[in-house]
């Protein structure tokens, strides 16, 4: 690596979306800055809304320097039309190759891949293309193509008995701490090559942004590696609240914006033809290319929460790609018929139907399933499993369990403290019409309790009744989930019912929080039980804290004895010492705030 903070500084001083466009360019992209951010837009994690951890591209101002890669720092460029000032730059430099590599041949097809030849990156999307008749193969080679980067920051979290010493390192700020996980690299560990990959992932999302810019267009929704365009045909204005200076563009007009990216196109021509920027299959009738174009509509709730659908005629509509992120981990509360072939279960497509629908004032159908507990499949692959769930007769290596989905403030009709740990799980079954009324067990305590439709109980409900959420109440959550990482069009918060054009969020940075691992396994399929309660390490922070303003103005509103009585937390010794602005311990801060979390959640709906 060698320092060349004057020759970045230059580069960024004259980069431009043309020169994004020379492949030659790219070689100068490979480097990372110790940028002082004043308005400029990067990938910002934080706590947006108080709640909501997440990353999302917003301006960002910070009185201590941040380390980002150079991709990024390119994006920020062309994105706000003026360079990031950098205090200190680093270029990663190849020098020579590693000895002992061997040939391969991906999953066992006829085609080698010599590291000391060939790029193993791009043979795997040119093997993706050209074997597409071989579904097997063709899949394979698509999940490693999308998850390969991650191999270079693999890190494996190691219970230890007791606090150990650890080195933390993050920019500009070694230290040590001590903490009860270990975290052990992988066999490939080598950060700076993943993080040099996503970054220029997302450069080449802010090249298209910048151009649909150009042409005063505007999009729907921005994903890890797509961007859904507002175009028609012949293009036109828009009336919808903030989009003032924007307009639809028209199809051809967004084929301009393709055709650009073909001198980014890095493969063999025969294998990839063409754009790296594709039109996805749902824009074509019947999700067919040959069959010509389709006028596609979406309706977006929040980030990720889409789906995009076509209108026939007046009264009518066809969901035609929907996105199950949020509830795709759940257990289908219906089963899809034998015969159907999309890839996300019947069920999705028909809570999207009934909320685009309520949307357009279509006159929507209930779904026949919204008195369904919520329900998510687990699977037991661990000893530590075994072991919390003991001697019951159901517990066996690999078997499927059902876990309920429980609201921690309302689901139980026993008292619960709110330092009680609750994990009930119950037998599988996949009838869904038996649900309610199986035996759950806490694999904590060992306790078991029965599970009750809230809606048919009477006023003698037993001691060990627990009430499952249903996906009645699922629908109404999804659909007021206000988006938490953008701004309304007003410039304010996002609320359940914002509309209209979301603006980026200005974030300044404060306190800087240093985490370890992190992972949420929930929205996988194949769940293990003690995933569920991961919890990333965090390092470097006292272990007491002061309540926000905002948890000290919920507690007023809500008043201190109802807070005390209904969360389970002294009253005098812990919610008046919130209030009074007086140190707590951390941990004990952090379950409130999840029960204050609950609670305002519960009565939004």
């Amino acid at each position: 690596m060698s320092v060349s903070t004057e020759n970045i500084r230059h580069l960024i001083d004259g980069i431009s979306i043309e020169r994004c466009f020379r492949p030659s360019e790219w070689e100068n992209f490979k480097f990372f800055a110790l940028v002082q951010p004043e308005d400029d837009i990067f990938p910002v994690r934080t706590v947006y809304d108080g709640v909501t951890q997440n990353i999302g591209n917003n301006y960002l101002t910070s009185d201590t320097p941040l380390w980002f890669a150079g991709c990024d720092v390119i994006a920020s460029a062309i994105r706000t039309g003026k360079p990031p000032r950098i205090l200190r730059a680093i270029r990663l430099v190849p020098h020579g190759k590693q000895a002992g590599m061997k040939a391969v041949n991906p999953r066992g097809s006829m085609v080698e891949i010599d590291p000391y030849k060939d790029d193993l990156f791009r043979k795997v999307i040119e093997q993706r293309k050209l074997n597409k008749a071989d579904k097997a193969l063709y899949y394979w080679l698509k999940i490693l193509a999308n998850s390969i980067y991650g191999f270079f920051v693999e890190l494996i979290p190691e219970n230890q008995t007791d606090d150990v010493s650890v080195n933390v390192f993050s920019g500009e700020r070694p230290f040590t701490d001590s903490s009860d996980v270990l975290e052990k690299s992988g066999s490939w560990f080598f950060p700076p090559l993943a993080s040099l990959i996503t970054s220029a992932g997302r450069l080449l999302l802010a090249i298209t942004e910048a151009c649909v810019s150009e042409k005063q267009g505007t999009y729907l929704f921005c994903d890890t590696d797509s961007l859904a365009i507002v175009s028609s045909e012949k293009g036109g204005s828009l009336d919808i609240p903030g989009s003032e200076g924007f307009r639809a563009l028209a199809w051809q007009e967004v084929q301009e914006i393709i055709d650009r990216f073909i001198s980014l196109n890095p493969y063999d021509p025969k294998a990839v033809e063409g754009s790296i920027l594709n039109y996805v299959n749902a824009n074509y009738v019947d999700s067919k290319p040959e069959k010509g174009r389709r006028q596609l509509y979406g309706y977006s709730i929040a980030a990720k929460r889409y789906a995009l659908y076509e209108r026939l005629g007046d009264h009518d509509i066809k969901i035609v790609d929907p996105k199950a992120h949020g509830i795709g981990f759940l257990y289908p509360p219906k089963d899809s018929p034998k015969d159907w072939k999309e890839d996300l279960p019947l069920w999705i497509y028909e809570i999207w139907d009934y909320i685009v629908r309520n949307a357009l004032k279509l006159n929507p159908t209930s779904p026949s399933w919204l008195d369904v507990p919520q329900m998510m499949r687990l699977t037991i692959t661990t000893h530590n499993v075994l072991t919390m769930l003991g001697e019951w007769k159901i517990a066996r290596p690999y078997n499927f369990l059902l876990l309920p989905m429980v609201d921690p403030t309302f689901g139980y009709a026993f008292p619960r403290q709110s330092s009680e740990k609750v994990l009930l799980v119950c037998p599988f079954s996949s009838k869904q019409d038996r649900w309610f009324g199986l035996d759950c067990v806490n694999v904590h305590s060992g306790k078991r309790y029965k599970m009750m439709d809230c809606t048919k109980a009477g006023d003698n409900i037993p001691y060990n009744v627990v009430f499952p959420s249903q996906f009645a109440r699922l629908l109404i959550q999804y659909q007021d989930h206000p988006e938490a990482k953008s701004l309304a069009p007003d410039g304010n918060p996002c609320k359940a019912d914002t509309k209209g054009l979301l603006r980026r969020a200005h974030v300044i940075a404060r306190e800087f929080r240093y985490v370890g691992k992190e992972t949420d396994r929930k929205w996988e399929e194949g769940n293990e039980i003690s995933v569920l309660e991961f919890a990333a390490t965090e390092y470097g922070r006292t272990t007491r804290v002061v309540a926000s303003e905002e948890v000290k103005n919920e507690i007023k509103a809500i008043g201190i004895n109802k807070c005390a009585r209904e969360s389970g937390f002294d009253r005098k010794n812990f919610i008046r010492k919130l209030v009074r602005n007086l140190p707590v311990k951390r941990n004990s801060y952090n379950e409130f705030v999840r029960w204050l979390n609950g609670h305002k959640s519960q009565h939004r709906t």
